[in-house]
C-alpha cells in the first residue's frame, strides 16, 4: 500500500514539476525576453500561471476535489504508521528499560577499557536490540486491529485513486493531451486498469 501511495504522489509530482512547471518557465522565460512594456510582461505572467492551473488540474473542481482526498488519505496513512512504530517502539523500550540500563552500564565499561572484546560485545548486543525490535513490531503489526486499519486504507485509497483516473481519462483531451501523459505514468503496465476491472 505505501508503495502504490508513493508510486502516485512521485509520478504526480514529477508530471506538474517536469511535465508542465518547467516547459512553462522555460516558454516564458524566451517570451519575457521580447516583451516590450510591464503591461506585457503581466500579461504573458498572467497566461502561464492560468496555464499552470489547469495543466496541473488545479482549475478543475471534480479533480481538485478528489486529488485533495488521496493527499489526505497519503497523510493519514503515513501519520498513523509513524504513531504506530513510535507506539510499537515505545512499548518495546517500558519492557527493556531495566536490561537496557544495565548494558549502557556494561558498553561504557567496555569502550572505556577500549578491549576488541568489549567492542565485540557492544556490536552483538546492538545486533540483538534490533533483531528484537523488528521480532516486536512484526508481532504488532500482525495483529488484527493494524490489518484491518490497513486494509481500510487501501481500499480507501484504491476508491478514490479509481475516481481520479476515470475523470482523468474522460477528460484528459478536453483539458489538454500532456493529461494523457500522467494517465500512462500513473498506469504505465495496465495494473490499475485491470485490478478496477476485476472489482466491477
Amino acid at each position: 500500500m505505501r508503495h502504490r501511495m508513493l508510486h502516485f504522489l512521485q509520478n504526480f509530482v514529477y508530471y506538474m514539476t517536469l511535465e508542465v512547471i518547467g516547459p512553462r518557465g522555460h516558454e516564458l522565460e524566451g517570451l519575457l525576453d521580447k516583451a516590450e512594456d510591464l503591461d506585457e510582461v503581466m500579461e504573458l505572467h498572467e497566461r502561464f500561471l492560468d496555464t499552470c492551473l489547469k495543466e496541473c488540474l488545479l482549475a478543475s473542481q471534480d479533480l481538485l476535489k478528489i486529488l485533495t482526498k488521496i493527499m489526505t488519505t497519503c497523510l493519514l496513512f503515513a501519520d498513523q504508521m509513524q504513531r504506530f512504530t513510535l507506539d510499537s517502539v515505545q512499548g518495546k523500550d517500558v519492557g527493556h528499560a531495566s536490561s537496557g540500563r544495565v548494558g549502557t552500564l556494561r558498553r561504557s565499561g567496555a569502550h572505556s577499557h577500549a578491549s576488541a572484546a568489549g567492542e565485540q560485545a557492544a556490536q552483538a548486543q546492538r545486533q540483538n536490540r534490533l533483531r528484537e525490535s523488528a521480532e516486536f513490531i512484526q508481532k504488532e503489526s500482525s495483529h488484527e486491529s493494524f490489518t484491518r486499519i490497513l486494509n481500510k486504507f487501501g481500499e480507501t485509497f484504491d476508491a478514490q485513486l479509481k475516481e481520479f483516473l476515470d475523470k482523468l481519462w474522460t477528460n484528459n483531451y478536453r483539458h489538454h493531451v500532456q493529461l494523457s501523459n500522467l494517465c500512462v505514468r500513473l498506469d504505465y503496465n495496465g495494473f490499475y486498469s485491470s485490478q478496477f476491472a476485476s472489482n466491477e
